[in-house]
C-alpha cells in the first residue's frame, strides 16, 4: 500500500492503523486481549501503550514489534536493541509490581479472615459467659434498673452488654 508508512502522532493511532491494515476487526482484537472494544478504542488515543499490549497485538496480527515503531520503516539495529531492552525492563517491572499487589491482596484477605474468626470466637465466648453467669447478670440488670428507673430497657441492655464484654475481656486476660 502506498500509505503504509504515513506518520502517526502516537502509539495508539499506530496500533489502530496496523489493526485496520491487517483486516482484523477491533472487536476481534479486543476479544483476544480480553477487553471490550471500547477499551481498545481508548488505547487508540493514547500517546504511549504498555509493552504487554504491543506484544499481544503484534502476536495476534503476526507482526514484528518493530512495525509498531518508526511507522514500520526499518530501524537501526542499536535502536531496536535499545527499545527491546526498554520494553523488557518495563515488562519485568510490571510483573514485579503485579506480584507485589497480589501479595498485598493475599495478606489483606488473611487479615480479614482472622478478624472474622476472632469475631466469631468472641461472640461464642460471650454466649458461654452469659449462659454460665445468667443468674448473676439477671440480678445485675434488676439492680441497675431499680437504681436507674428513668432508663429504657434498651439503655439497660446496652450497659449490660458492655459490662459482659468488659468482664469477659478481663477474664480472658487474667487467665
Amino acid at each position: 500500500m502506498a500509505n503504509d508508512y504515513i506518520t502517526h502522532t502516537n502509539m495508539g493511532s499506530r496500533i489502530q492503523f496496523l489493526i485496520k491494515k491487517s483486516g482484523c476487526t477491533v472487536s476481534e482484537i479486543a476479544g483476544r486481549l480480553d477487553m471490550t472494544s471500547q477499551n481498545l478504542f481508548k488505547i487508540f488515543h493514547k500517546e504511549s501503550v504498555g509493552s504487554l499490549y504491543i506484544e499481544e497485538i503484534a502476536y495476534f496480527l503476526r507482526l514484528q514489534i518493530s512495525e509498531f515503531f518508526n511507522d514500520g520503516k526499518p530501524m537501526e539495529y542499536e535502536s531496536r536493541i535499545s527499545e527491546i531492552e526498554r520494553l523488557t525492563i518495563e515488562n519485568q517491572e510490571q510483573k514485579k509490581r503485579l506480584a507485589e499487589l497480589e501479595q498485598i491482596i493475599q495478606d489483606k484477605q488473611e487479615i480479614i479472615n482472622l478478624i472474622r474468626e476472632s469475631k466469631g470466637v468472641t461472640e461464642k465466648l460471650e454466649k458461654i459467659y452469659i449462659e454460665q453467669n445468667a443468674e448473676v447478670l439477671k440480678q445485675m440488670m434488676i439492680t441497675f434498673r431499680n437504681e436507674n428507673p428513668d432508663l429504657t430497657i434498651d439503655d439497660i441492655q446496652a450497659v449490660l452488654n458492655e459490662t459482659i464484654h468488659v468482664l469477659l475481656h478481663k477474664k480472658l486476660h487474667k487467665d
